[in-house]
């Protein structure tokens, strides 16, 4: 039986698909939400709109040089 696995950093697996052709099997839409979901998990930064993301996006960006 075909299974489809959505694995995690570190191999582990996060969620398990199984089935054939046009039952069990995941759509691209749903691997799409599992892996948004994981990385909303596993990323601190996955949200830009946070504080500390900005901080970071701040603090990494690097000055324009002066034009004149």
């Amino acid at each position: 039986m075909p299974h489809t696995l959505v694995v995690a950093p570190g191999l582990i697996v996060d969620k398990v698909y199984v089935g054939y052709w046009f039952w069990g099997r995941p759509t691209p839409f749903q691997l799409w939400e599992d892996l948004q979901d994981l990385h909303r998990r596993i990323k601190a930064d996955f949200d830009p709109t946070t504080e500390q993301a900005r901080a970071a996006w701040i603090a990494a960006s690097v000055p324009e040089p002066a034009k004149g």
